[in-house]
């Protein structure tokens, strides 16, 4: 089992798309996620990431009152607007991201028309976004996880997949901040003023391409074997590595882009 590296504490699981490209589906969750949630493997690998940990399955499941400790200043309808914004945020996001893992297999004539393909094959080669949520834990218990979300591609054989990098943030944003800001539109800000935070963090992570690139092929190739054969564009069109030292992120040109995150190309 590859955990992670031991010079960070942080999370992660491993995503791939699926087969409509509308979701986020957990290949992997590491052993530090399983701790974390009170799930096995076998119960996560599979399931739809966002419904099993965070808000998206908090507005389908409904949430125990008794386990929203720290939010006495919100009324109920706030609450539920708050949750119920970050579900819908959530799935743009996962809905773009799964769209971008699924387009990976698309030929270059073939794609879209909308949009350039050298941007589209671009993207697809290393993307980088952060956002917050409230995530679950099987006793019911809720947090304020801060998640970066790296879309990358196996580096010689071209299966597309997106990282999924875990923290708890319940100490800087507090559940109550977090759901006021969604239930009053102001969750983009939010995010925004995390960006120095993030950036810390992945400093902190400390792994540059060749180390990255190593460790991505790793688990891919432990966890995930995808339905379709290998892409035939592979060996041409090779994805680029991510130096998360270097990474400065960036904003959306526009709050409509995604409402919850910040997209800065790799």
């Amino acid at each position: 089992m590859i955990e992670e590296p031991k010079r960070h504490q942080s999370r992660f699981c491993l995503l791939r798309s699926n087969f409509s490209g509308k979701t986020l589906i957990t290949a992997l969750a590491s052993n530090a996620v399983q701790r974390r949630s009170g799930y096995r493997a076998a119960h996560i690998h599979g399931k739809r990431y966002g419904e099993l940990f965070g808000a998206m399955g908090l507005a389908k499941d409904g949430v125990d009152m008794a386990m929203m400790r720290g939010t006495s200043p919100l009324t109920p309808d706030v609450m539920k607007a708050g949750i119920v914004n970050l579900r819908d945020s959530y799935a743009s996001l996962e809905r773009n991201l799964a769209e971008l893992l699924c387009r990976r297999w698309e030929a270059p004539q073939t794609a879209n028309s909308s949009g350039t393909c050298a941007s589209k094959q671009c993207l697809t080669q290393g993307m980088l976004t952060f956002t917050l949520d409230l995530h679950r834990n099987r006793n019911g218990e809720l947090h304020v996880c801060e998640q970066v979300l790296i879309a990358q591609r196996h580096s010689t054989l071209g299966w597309p997949f997106v990282l999924a990098f875990q923290r708890d943030v319940d100490e800087e944003v507090p559940k109550s901040q977090l759901l006021q800001a969604a239930a009053s539109d102001q969750l983009f800000h939010l995010v925004q003023s995390r960006a120095g935070a993030v950036q810390q963090w992945l400093l902190e992570l400390s792994m540059g391409p060749s180390e990255a690139a190593a460790w991505f092929d790793q688990l891919v190739m432990q966890c995930w074997q995808p339905q379709h054969c290998a892409s035939p564009f592979a060996a041409r069109d090779q994805p680029g590595t991510l130096d998360i030292r270097q990474q400065r992120l960036q904003s959306p040109t526009s709050e409509d882009v995604y409402d919850q995150t910040t997209l800065a190309g790799l």
